[in-house]
Protein backbone atom coordinates (compact mmCIF):
# COMPACT_ATOMS: atom_id res chain seq x y z
CA UNK A 1 0.00 0.00 0.00
CA UNK A 2 0.80 3.32 -0.23
CA UNK A 3 2.94 5.32 2.65
CA UNK A 4 0.41 8.13 3.32
CA UNK A 5 -2.31 5.26 3.89
CA UNK A 6 -0.94 4.63 7.15
CA UNK A 7 -1.15 8.06 7.90
CA UNK A 8 -5.55 7.74 7.14
CA UNK A 9 -7.76 9.04 9.98
CA UNK A 10 -10.81 6.50 10.46
CA UNK A 11 -13.75 6.34 12.08
CA UNK A 12 -15.13 3.49 13.14
CA UNK A 13 -19.13 3.21 13.96
CA UNK A 14 -20.61 0.50 15.15
CA UNK A 15 -22.42 0.18 18.40
CA UNK A 16 -20.96 -3.55 19.13
CA UNK A 17 -17.79 -2.65 21.26
CA UNK A 18 -16.23 -6.26 19.81
CA UNK A 19 -16.98 -5.05 16.42
CA UNK A 20 -15.05 -2.00 16.99
CA UNK A 21 -12.12 -3.24 18.57
CA UNK A 22 -11.85 -6.05 16.08
CA UNK A 23 -11.67 -3.30 12.97
CA UNK A 24 -8.98 -1.08 15.29
CA UNK A 25 -6.70 -4.31 15.48
CA UNK A 26 -7.58 -5.11 11.57
CA UNK A 27 -6.45 -1.11 10.75
CA UNK A 28 -3.46 -1.28 12.87
CA UNK A 29 -2.24 -4.60 10.82
CA UNK A 30 -2.72 -2.57 7.99
CA UNK A 31 -0.28 0.23 9.25
CA UNK A 32 -3.46 2.44 10.49
CA UNK A 33 -3.44 3.72 13.88
CA UNK A 34 -5.30 7.38 14.08
CA UNK A 35 -8.31 5.12 14.76
CA UNK A 36 -11.50 7.25 16.71
CA UNK A 37 -14.79 5.14 17.70
CA UNK A 38 -17.97 6.23 17.66
CA UNK A 39 -20.96 3.51 19.18
CA UNK A 40 -24.21 5.36 18.32
CA UNK A 41 -25.44 7.64 15.37
CA UNK A 42 -25.07 10.76 17.70
CA UNK A 43 -21.79 10.50 18.35
CA UNK A 44 -21.05 9.71 14.52
CA UNK A 45 -22.29 12.53 13.88
CA UNK A 46 -20.57 14.67 16.14
CA UNK A 47 -17.15 13.09 15.42
CA UNK A 48 -17.65 13.66 11.92
CA UNK A 49 -18.65 17.57 12.35
CA UNK A 50 -15.52 17.61 14.75
CA UNK A 51 -12.64 16.42 12.80
CA UNK A 52 -12.08 15.29 9.22
CA UNK A 53 -11.61 11.72 8.55
CA UNK A 54 -10.19 10.21 5.10
CA UNK A 55 -12.23 6.95 6.25
CA UNK A 56 -15.83 5.64 7.89
CA UNK A 57 -16.65 1.98 8.46
CA UNK A 58 -20.03 2.62 9.43
CA UNK A 59 -22.43 -0.14 10.80
CA UNK A 60 -26.01 -0.91 8.99
CA UNK A 61 -27.79 -1.89 12.22
CA UNK A 62 -27.08 0.48 15.42
CA UNK A 63 -29.47 -0.53 18.12
CA UNK A 64 -31.12 3.25 17.92
CA UNK A 65 -33.79 5.00 15.15
CA UNK A 66 -31.54 5.67 12.41
CA UNK A 67 -29.09 3.39 11.05
CA UNK A 68 -25.95 3.53 8.96
CA UNK A 69 -27.54 4.50 5.49
CA UNK A 70 -29.71 7.13 6.65
CA UNK A 71 -27.06 8.77 8.32
CA UNK A 72 -24.65 8.51 4.85
CA UNK A 73 -28.09 9.83 2.85
CA UNK A 74 -28.19 12.68 5.58
CA UNK A 75 -24.75 13.84 5.58
CA UNK A 76 -24.50 13.61 1.71
CA UNK A 77 -27.52 15.99 1.75
CA UNK A 78 -26.36 18.41 3.78
CA UNK A 79 -22.62 18.01 2.19
CA UNK A 80 -21.30 17.25 5.55
CA UNK A 81 -19.29 14.49 4.38
CA UNK A 82 -16.34 15.33 2.57
CA UNK A 83 -16.42 13.94 -0.95
CA UNK A 84 -13.13 12.47 -0.67
CA UNK A 85 -13.89 10.64 2.45
CA UNK A 86 -14.10 6.79 1.71
CA UNK A 87 -17.09 5.87 3.19
CA UNK A 88 -17.55 1.70 3.46
CA UNK A 89 -20.93 0.41 4.90
CA UNK A 90 -20.58 -3.17 7.27
CA UNK A 91 -23.41 -5.05 7.23
CA UNK A 92 -24.67 -8.50 8.70
CA UNK A 93 -27.77 -8.30 5.92
CA UNK A 94 -26.98 -10.16 3.37
CA UNK A 95 -30.53 -9.77 1.73
CA UNK A 96 -30.47 -8.68 -1.75
CA UNK A 97 -33.11 -5.88 -1.44
CA UNK A 98 -31.00 -4.10 1.42
CA UNK A 99 -27.42 -4.36 -0.30
CA UNK A 100 -29.33 -3.11 -3.49
CA UNK A 101 -30.64 0.19 -1.11
CA UNK A 102 -27.41 0.78 0.37
CA UNK A 103 -24.95 0.98 -2.93
CA UNK A 104 -27.87 3.41 -3.82
CA UNK A 105 -26.89 6.30 -1.82
CA UNK A 106 -23.37 6.22 -2.65
CA UNK A 107 -21.09 3.97 -0.24
CA UNK A 108 -17.55 3.83 -1.70
CA UNK A 109 -17.94 -0.66 -0.59
CA UNK A 110 -20.14 -2.01 1.58
CA UNK A 111 -18.81 -5.57 3.27
CA UNK A 112 -21.11 -8.28 4.59
CA UNK A 113 -20.21 -9.50 7.79
CA UNK A 114 -18.19 -11.83 8.55
CA UNK A 115 -15.23 -10.54 6.59
CA UNK A 116 -11.63 -11.49 6.43
CA UNK A 117 -9.01 -8.92 7.55
CA UNK A 118 -7.12 -9.31 4.12
CA UNK A 119 -10.87 -8.27 2.33
CA UNK A 120 -10.81 -5.51 4.26
CA UNK A 121 -7.89 -4.60 4.04
CA UNK A 122 -8.03 -4.64 -0.24
CA UNK A 123 -11.31 -2.74 -0.37
CA UNK A 124 -10.21 -0.27 1.95
CA UNK A 125 -6.86 0.20 -0.60
CA UNK A 126 -8.82 -0.15 -3.84
CA UNK A 127 -10.61 2.91 -2.59
CA UNK A 128 -8.11 4.98 -0.59
CA UNK A 129 -6.65 5.00 -4.37
CA UNK A 130 -9.78 6.35 -6.14
CA UNK A 131 -10.13 8.97 -3.19
CA UNK A 132 -7.28 9.98 -3.48
CA UNK A 133 -6.87 10.67 -7.18
CA UNK A 134 -10.21 12.36 -7.11
CA UNK A 135 -9.08 14.40 -4.11
CA UNK A 136 -6.06 15.53 -6.00
CA UNK A 137 -8.04 16.51 -9.24
CA UNK A 138 -10.27 18.51 -6.97
CA UNK A 139 -7.38 20.30 -5.64
CA UNK A 140 -6.03 21.38 -9.10
CA UNK A 141 -9.25 22.56 -10.43
CA UNK A 142 -9.97 25.07 -7.54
Amino acid sequence: MADDFSQAHVLIADDAPTVRQSLRMTLAQCGINRVDAASSIGETRRRLRNAQYDVVLCDYHFGEGMNGQELLEELRQSSELPLYTIWIMITAEAAYEKVVAVAEIGPDDYLIKPFTSALLTQRLSLAWKRKRFFKANLRQNQ
